[in-house]
């Protein structure tokens, strides 16, 4: 997450960082580097979901820090706002994907 952040730190915020934070994120890279080439059971399809979720955390950080600077906004009332935000745009993915399997499962009893 390091390395997103610090991309996109430069490219959305224009920040540039100091020589030692771009060196305290080689170690990091390069051991997620061996961890990777090392693994037995490597997918592709699970790194490239890994890296995916690593950059949007990195974008969520980057424009929550933005939007902080900008308005003001104290940072517990900003992570409620993105928590209401965010349960908002996954209920109907919830309900596509989860929900109908849920309601055809016959293993779930109601009690009555």
């Amino acid at each position: 997450m390091p390395m997103f952040t610090i991309v996109f730190s430069r490219i959305f915020l224009n920040e540039t960082q100091t020589l030692p934070v771009y060196l305290s994120v080689v170690p990091i890279i390069l051991g997620v580097c061996i961890a990777t080439a090392t693994e037995t059971s490597f997918d592709l399809g699970g790194l490239i979901s890994a890296l995916v979720a690593t950059m949007g955390f990195s974008c969520l950080n980057i424009f929550t820090k933005k939007s902080l600077k900008e308005t003001g906004m104290h940072h517990l009332r900003m992570l409620h706002i993105i928590t209401k935000i965010t349960f908002l745009l996954f209920v109907p993915i919830w309900v596509f994907v989860d929900f109908r399997n849920i309601l055809g499962d016959e293993t779930v009893a109601v009690n009555s």
